[in-house]
């Protein structure tokens, strides 16, 4: 997969329990090591911004992993949830090599990742099966 532009998609939930949970990804056989990882931080970097949620997407480092990775949040309301928002995280990780690529087409990276957000929430509030969820990713 190392000649490809993306490596992997990771979608993760901040669960009330246990924290970020990386809760769908592709390829299936993804490490457990990198699925933590960018789960981890792609949801605690919010912490440090007294819960704001970005709206446009986000290029972060993980240079443990030798890559980056365009994150988009989801948040959606949910009484369940401390706050009554749940938050999620949608994050495609690619070679840093290939950094200038995404950075040149994130314009165009945002539409659809915008298309596929409002699907997951509809999704989500109708308690989709997760195979339904990880169709739609």
């Amino acid at each position: 997969m190392s000649d490809e532009l993306i490596n992997s998609i990771i979608y993760t939930i901040l669960d009330e329990e246990l924290g970020p949970n990386p809760l769908l990804w592709d390829p299936i056989d993804l490490p457990d090591n990198i699925r933590m990882s960018v789960g981890i931080k792609s949801i605690t970097m919010l912490s440090a911004d007294q819960g704001v949620i970005p709206k446009s997407l986000v290029i972060i480092p993980f240079p443990s992993l030798h890559q980056k990775g365009i994150i988009k949040y989801i948040e959606r309301p949910n009484e369940a949830y401390r706050g009554g928002t749940a938050i999620s995280s949608i994050t495609l990780l690619f070679n840093e090599a290939y950094d200038l690529v995404f950075y040149k087409y994130v314009d165009y990276l945002e539409s659809s990742f915008e298309k596929t957000t409002q699907k997951i929430i509809e999704l989500e509030n109708k308690k989709a099966k997760s195979n339904k969820i990880f169709a739609e990713i």
